[in-house]
C-alpha cells in the first residue's frame, strides 16, 4: 500500500513541498524487527497476568479511504500477532469522543489537508507539542523535559 497509494520519500511533509528535509532518515518496514520489538512487551504482559485486549482503530463511517487505511493497519498488526477490530463511527461521534482523554480513541484513522501548501498548514498544527486535544491535533501526550 505504501508503494502504491502515496509515493513519498518519507516523512509527514510531501517530498515535493518546501520544508521537506533532504537528509531525512526514512523508516524501513521490517516486520521481523517489529516482532522482536514486541517480545519484551509480551513477556511483561504475561508476567503481570494481563491479556492484551487489542486496539480498536476507528474509521469515519462512509469514508472509504479511512476504512481502507484502518483495514490495512489491522492486517499488518495481525501479522505481528496483534488483535485489532476496525470500528466505524460517524464523524460527530468520533470528534466528540476525541476531546477528552478518558473517551478518546486508541487510534483514529482520518485525514486532513492543508489550507495553504506550506509545512505549518500541512503538519504544524497536527503534530505540534504546543497544541493538545483540539480538533486538529487530537493528542493528549506531551513531552516533558
Amino acid at each position: 500500500m505504501v508503494n502504491y497509494v502515496y509515493p513519498s520519500l518519507g516523512g509527514p511533509i510531501p517530498n515535493n513541498l518546501w520544508g521537506w528535509p533532504k537528509d531525512l532518515k526514512i523508516y524501513e518496514m521490517d516486520m521481523e524487527k517489529a516482532k522482536q520489538e514486541l517480545v519484551p512487551w509480551r513477556k511483561g504482559t504475561e508476567a503481570r497476568g494481563v491479556q492484551p485486549s487489542g486496539h480498536h482503530p476507528k474509521a469515519n463511517k462512509g469514508d472509504t479511504p479511512s476504512k481502507i487505511a484502518a483495514l490495512y493497519l489491522q492486517s499488518q498488526a495481525s501479522e505481528l500477532g496483534l488483535k485489532m477490530n476496525v470500528q466505524e463511527e460517524t464523524f460527530p461521534v468520533l470528534a466528540a469522543a476525541a476531546v477528552n482523554p478518558k473517551t478518546t480513541h486508541d487510534i483514529w484513522i482520518h485525514h486532513m489537508s492543508a489550507y495553504y501548501l506550506d509545512p505549518d498548514n500541512w503538519i504544524g498544527k497536527t503534530y505540534s507539542s504546543f497544541i493538545t486535544a483540539p480538533f486538529l491535533a487530537q493528542r493528549f501526550i506531551t513531552t516533558r523535559r
